[in-house]
């Protein structure tokens, strides 16, 4: 995408246009910090994985060791599979690992569930239950923080496709192509236009994909895949927010150097 071009304008005929552009500048400005807090909470949130054993195959990690030392209470860790289909020795180096686990702390128990026998599915669809009940209020918190990343995905949609892509259209339609830098001005504001509205399907995209994330079950039983809706919204949100702020400094820019045709009603 190219950089619109500087140009200058004698002050007074610049001035609206410039106040116009400046006000633009500020939506994309506050658009943009909106998405980065919304992106850090929803890393914040849902960003719980770790590696416990730092390559070293069942050697534990000092900060597997740290965070074994550091639990308070029982704790448990259920490995749910359908051993048959397991490679053995694969079944092998977890059950060394758990073994090596329990033994560096009081506070923690392991137990392996086949769910290729009937019994055993019935004992996961109980463990499945159980920890739906045990964090309800848990998961009802993140369900709502999903919920109000989605509501406002489709919010900055809206604004892309019928606010910020207009606007821009407007003043790449303003824009003289009497000179180079009119040219380049005109082609960098007609593909940012068509840009915000690519963005704007992406992001709705991303909302029903999240929403649909949120009706996962497990056997039967409706478990919110939130961690899976909140990696959906980060991974689009990610580039659309670095794309508003780029286009925000451009926007800034071009309005610190003048601009060179008629204002356009923003």
């Amino acid at each position: 995408m190219a950089d619109p071009a500087d140009n200058t304008l004698p002050p007074a005929s610049g001035l609206k246009r410039r106040v116009r552009f400046a006000a633009l500048s500020l939506i994309l400005v506050l658009v943009g910090a909106v998405s980065v807090v919304l992106l850090n909470v929803l890393a914040s949130t849902f960003n719980v994985r770790m590696d416990v054993t730092a390559t070293k195959e069942q050697e534990l990690a000092p900060r597997t060791r740290r965070l074994l030392d550091g639990l308070k209470g029982p704790h448990k860790i259920v490995i749910a599979a359908r051993l048959p289909g397991v490679d053995r020795r694969v079944r092998e180096r977890v059950l060394d690992l758990l073994a090596e686990m329990q033994r560096a702390t009081p506070n923690l128990t392991a137990s392996v569930i086949d769910t290729s026998s009937p019994a055993g599915l019935e004992e996961y669809r109980t463990l499945v239950r159980d920890l739906v009940q045990r964090d309800q209020e848990r998961l009802r918190q993140q369900r709502d923080t999903i919920d109000l990343a989605i509501t406002n995905i489709n919010s900055l949609a809206v604004y892309l496709e019928q606010s910020l892509s207009p606007s821009l259209q407007g003043v790449q339609e303003a824009i003289s192509p009497a000179t180079t830098a009119g040219l380049q001005n005109r082609q960098f504001f007609e593909q940012t236009a068509a840009a915000a509205r690519i963005n704007a399907r992406e992001l709705r995209r991303a909302a029903t994909r999240a929403s649909e994330q949120l009706t996962e079950k497990v056997e039967d039983i409706v478990v919110p895949a939130t961690d899976k809706a909140a990696a959906i919204i980060v991974e689009t949100m990610a580039p659309v927010a670095d794309q508003l702020a780029a286009l925000s400094k451009e926007v800034k820019r071009f309005v610190e150097a003048g601009g060179s045709d008629p204002s356009v009603d923003l």
